[in-house]
């Protein structure tokens, strides 16, 4: 209990800025006018169209903020105060690939903010590796990713008691999300992890693409799609390590 106490405490002092704040609402914006500018339906209709871009909306800001919060607590449980970082150059690759493609249902590029690392000195007495190093960074990092992996699990189901539209979008926007973010691009989730770990790097971006592709499939049990996650996830790793990180 003292330890949920303590990480809230930290959390109070480190919370989200306003300027991350207002950065992250502008992405809301912006990436949630990509995934609602298709509404899906053979005739536009405004009232239609504008209650699609508000579910939108809300989906795109579940799918950014709950991240971003999760990779503060991870970082301030470790001892660092995380910052998060606005890549406008993803919301124009957004907006190019909305316009190039036509509005495709579901063809959204979803990756607009990185994360850096503070290191607190009182908070991190006592560690093995004191200082801030490329392992700590790649596993907050990957912990945004899996934030929204999960999240488009819990849509998942919900989608199963009660299917609704707005859960199979959010289902999808998340796994979007946790695939482009995963991404070795910098300031991306990807590239941290990649320069962390090779293999976890391929067994969570493997896993990842194949349990979200199996998710957003209808008749897809949840259970099989976790559990080719896995092993997809494994094979990959494991790959790397036998043909490509073997030592000679």
């Amino acid at each position: 209990m003292y330890g949920v106490y303590d990480l809230w405490d930290k959390f109070r002092r480190y919370p989200i800025t306003g300027a991350e704040f207002t950065g992250i609402f502008l992405l809301v914006l912006a990436l949630g006018f990509v995934v609602g500018f298709n509404d899906q339906s053979p005739v536009f209709e405004v009232a239609h169209w504008s209650l699609n871009l508000i579910f939108s909306l809300v989906i795109v800001f579940i799918a950014m903020f709950l991240p971003a919060i999760v990779q503060k607590l991870v970082g301030l449980q470790m001892g660092f105060k995380v910052d998060i970082k606005i890549w406008y150059i993803g919301v124009v690759i957004a907006l190019m690939a909305l316009f190039v493609s036509g509005g495709i249902y579901g063809l959204w590029f979803l990756a607009a903010t990185g994360i850096t690392l503070h290191m607190m000195e009182r908070h991190r007495l006592g560690y093995f590796r004191y200082g801030l190093g490329l392992w700590s960074i790649g596993w907050v990092s990957l912990f945004g990713s899996l934030t929204n992996f999960f999240l488009a699990i819990i849509f998942r189901i919900f989608n199963a008691f009660a299917p609704n539209p707005f859960f199979e979008k959010a289902i999808l926007v998340n796994v979007l999300f946790a695939v482009c973010t995963m991404l070795p691009i910098p300031p991306l989730n990807g590239l941290n992890v990649l320069r962390a770990s090779r293999f976890f790097y391929f067994l969570a971006f493997a896993g990842i693409i194949t349990g979200g592709a199996l998710m957003v499939m209808p008749g897809v049990p949840l259970i099989l799609a976790l559990v080719t996650s896995v092993l997809f996830g494994l094979i990959s790793a494991m790959s790397l390590f036998i043909f490509y990180d073997k030592i000679p």
